[in-house]
Order: C-alpha cells, then structure tokens, then sequence
C-alpha cells in the first residue's frame, strides 16, 4: 500500500512487485502515484510438501456391551408419530458397538442423528459409521 493508507493491495511478491503494486493500483482506483513512498503490510507464504502418513491407533476393545453406552431416552417425532428412542454417550461406546437407528449419538460438541432404517457402528480408530439397511 502507499504509506498512510488504509488498504492493502495482494500483488505477487517476486521482481517487480512494487510495479505491479502500482499498475493494481491504477487499474482498482483510477490512479498511481509511482514517486509516492509505499510499504509491504503482510507477507503470505505458502509450502507444500509429503508428509508421512498418520498411523491411526485401533481402540481397545473389552467386553462393554453397548447398552452400558445407553444414558437415558428421549421422545423423537420419527415418521410423523413420537417415539421413544434412546440416546448413546458417544465416550461410553466402542470400537465394535452396533445398533439401530431411530438413535440419537450425544457428545460434548454434538449429537449425531442415527435415522430409522440406519444402523451405526463404532469402528477400530473411533469413527461412528452409519449405513442405511437394504429395504426391499
């Protein structure tokens, strides 16, 4: 930016770059001033490299059985008519745990909707994966 502005112009930072400052200028504003003094504000720069990929630890599992998950149950309206359905402590399942839907998943940050017809399943590293049952 010129200095004593109050808005920044993005121009690529390579030779020339106080030129290109000056034609982005011109082209956005109507005018340059290339005698004037101008400052650099910020400075992006962006890398890229491999990593190696992340091992993902498999839970343990025990012998829980997944209605030790269940905390309470909770009226749902499910196809136009209210239920009872229960709701499972995401922290009290484990990898193996299988129900069926209507369900409802609570955890600190959110609540997961296991709809009817859907079983979900908590697998080796921790993820709740929810598949649809064949219907006929």
């Amino acid at each position: 930016r010129y200095v004593g502005q109050g808005f920044e112009l993005a121009v690529s930072a390579e030779d020339g770059f106080e030129r290109s400052f000056h034609d982005a200028h011109e082209q956005r504003y109507g005018y340059a001033d290339p005698a004037r003094a101008t400052e650099v504000v910020n400075l992006r720069v962006r890398a890229t490299g491999q990593t190696a990929k992340p091992q993902l630890l498999a839970h343990p599992r025990t012998d829980a059985k997944v209605e030790q998950a269940v905390v309470a149950e909770q009226p749902m309206v499910v196809d136009g008519s209210t239920t009872t359905i229960p709701l499972y402590d995401r922290e009290r399942l484990e990898p193996g745990h299988l129900f069926s839907g209507p369900a409802l998943v609570v955890e600190y940050s959110t609540t997961t909707v296991v709809p009817p017809d859907c079983a979900c399943r908590m697998d080796d590293i921790g993820n709740l994966i929810l598949e649809f049952k064949d219907t006929p």
